[in-house]
């Protein structure tokens, strides 16, 4: 089959639009004041296409490619009877429940915010220009319009597999995540944070952040403590809820054990809040650190854990050398004598 003649003409009714006409459908091409070129194909019984380039050529490119793939849907429509959104229904009761909750939940809102922009698109016609401007328009961290990527990306690459909807899945460019200074606190940052989460209305963030502090524990791993995880007398804190899905239980200082000790119970939980990020982001501030986050507290953790150690065997810690060590001395006291079942790092499939 010889395939359609295309042909560019200057819209008249448009200053700075190209029209391009290919088998009945039309691609406008309109530069913006900006130096922008904003490629939008109309189709009669299809929902306008657009995406916008910085180069005039790469508009034409991307018209010509999306009017090719309406042409061959015509001709083979049983390769793009499929939308994003069908999709997004069969990978959710196929394929989430194999998730656990959080990452299931977390999955769900993010192919929502897809569906809501791509949803009645066939997935024969998403393609990386397409997608990468979804992602541009989306106010968020590089990190996060990765991961809003890979998320559609696990989905595509199914539907290629497995359902065998599309013959391949568009490659999309990460974004550029510049790399961040890791934050260690010393010692007169540290005092300042402690007081400041003590004078919190939260009851519970100091009890918190001391325990992230003292034992490495990530913030919803400590949340998720119920009072039975916390063995007083070993001196054990278990985490059965972990990012990577394994139980871990890791030594705890006396200090941390006192700190546990005199709170009050209220019911199984250890903290009954389920969030605390407002009552953290006062308590840093009002502290002066408003560049720490709390996963920073982890790394704060292991820079001790390293100083302590190195002083142990008088090698200097080149990573961690301008670190104050003069914290926990109950650890430093648990690092020098470590009880084997202290020491060990407990794994196992079931609680």
């Amino acid at each position: 089959m010889v395939s359609p003649l295309l042909v560019f003409r200057v819209s008249p009714s448009k200053i700075g639009a190209i029209s391009v006409h290919k088998d009945g459908a039309i691609a406008t091409i309109i530069k913006s004041p900006e130096g922008t070129y904003r490629a939008q194909i109309r189709r009669k019984g299809h929902k306008a296409l657009s995406a916008t380039f910085s180069k005039r050529q790469d508009a034409v490119d991307w018209a010509q490619k999306t009017e090719a793939a309406l042409i061959e849907r015509r001709f083979f429509p049983e390769r793009a009877k499929h939308t994003l959104s069908e999709a997004i229904a069969r990978y959710a009761t196929e394929n989430l429940p194999r998730y656990k909750s959080s990452t299931a939940e977390k999955k769900r809102q993010v192919l929502a915010w897809w569906e809501k922009r791509l949803g009645r698109v066939y997935l024969f016609d998403i393609d990386t220009s397409l997608i990468s401007g979804e992602l541009a328009k989306l106010p968020v961290a590089p990190a996060t319009q990765n991961a809003y990527n890979a998320h559609l990306s696990a989905l595509l690459t199914t539907a290629m597999r497995r359902w065998e909807w599309i013959p391949k899945v568009p490659k999309v460019d990460r974004f550029h995540i510049p790399k961040r200074h890791i934050r260690i606190l010393n010692d007169d940052e540290r005092t300042r944070l402690l007081a400041s989460c003590k004078a919190s209305h939260s009851p519970s963030l100091y009890a918190v952040v001391f325990t992230a502090l003292t034992t490495g524990g990530r913030y919803k791993e400590i949340l998720r403590l119920r009072w039975e995880d916390v063995d007083f007398n070993r001196g054990l804190i278990t985490f059965w809820h972990t990012k990577n899905g394994r139980v871990r239980s890791v030594p705890m200082p006396d200090i941390t054990k006192k700190v546990l000790q005199e709170r009050e119970r209220h019911g199984p939980r250890l903290f009954p809040q389920t969030t605390l990020w407002r009552a953290w982001d006062t308590a840093r501030k009002r502290a002066r650190l408003s560049d720490f986050r709390f996963h920073d507290l982890r790394h704060t953790f292991a820079s001790y854990l390293a100083l302590l150690r190195s002083e142990r065997s008088r090698k200097p810690s080149s990573r961690h050398a301008s670190t104050t060590c003069g914290f926990m001395p109950a650890l430093a006291r648990m690092i020098k004598k470590p009880p084997a079942s202290r020491t060990r790092c407990i794994e196992c499939k079931s609680r």
